[in-house]
């Protein structure tokens, strides 16, 4: 007998066999479950990282190793995590413990598959790695007017003059 337009829910099902003589016998109970619903993802966290950015929250770091963490997902659900290191265009299993990363930009995200198979992906978290020194640059006086004795030896009697600086990186 086929079962179609099922809703979400636990079924029993067993069968009665009656023959001519009117003898009854039973088949065993059978429980089907069916759970087309996505799990709750839950939320991904970066735990244990240092944000070293300029905004303790904009996720920039100079920490190569720091935890993904999840909470709030489905109960008894697998959980596996993924990193991109293209903006999101290819993704690959990675672990929970994140470490030696090197200098790049590192996206994450948690895929919660529940018993019955329905998947949910968590928000992607974005890390910018940089162990890097930016380049400073080169600092000169403008509109300095130089009285010293040397026309070089920055001695002056100006008491206004700017500072100027070229060459460093821009971010």
């Amino acid at each position: 007998v086929a079962q179609k337009d099922l809703v979400d829910g636990s079924y029993l099902y067993k069968a009665v066999v009656t023959d001519v003589a009117g003898n009854i016998s039973e088949t065993s109970v059978q429980k089907v479950v069916v759970d087309t619903t996505a799990p709750q993802a839950g939320e991904l966290t970066l735990a244990a990282l240092t944000d070293t950015g300029i905004s303790a929250t904009d996720q920039i770091t100079q920490d190569k190793a720091f935890d993904l963490k999840i909470s709030g997902q489905e109960v008894n659900s697998q959980i596996t995590y993924w990193i991109s290191k293209d903006e999101g265009k290819t993704w690959q299993e990675t672990t929970v413990n994140q470490k030696d990363l090197a200098d790049g930009i590192y996206q994450f995200k948690a895929v919660v598959t529940d018993v019955a198979g329905n998947i949910s992906e968590t928000s992607v978290q974005k890390v910018v790695v940089d162990t890097t020194a930016p380049q400073a640059g080169e600092l000169t006086l403008a509109a300095l007017t130089d009285t010293g004795i040397s026309a070089t030896d920055q001695i002056t009697q100006d008491k206004a003059f700017d500072l100027k600086i070229s060459g460093q990186e821009v971010n």
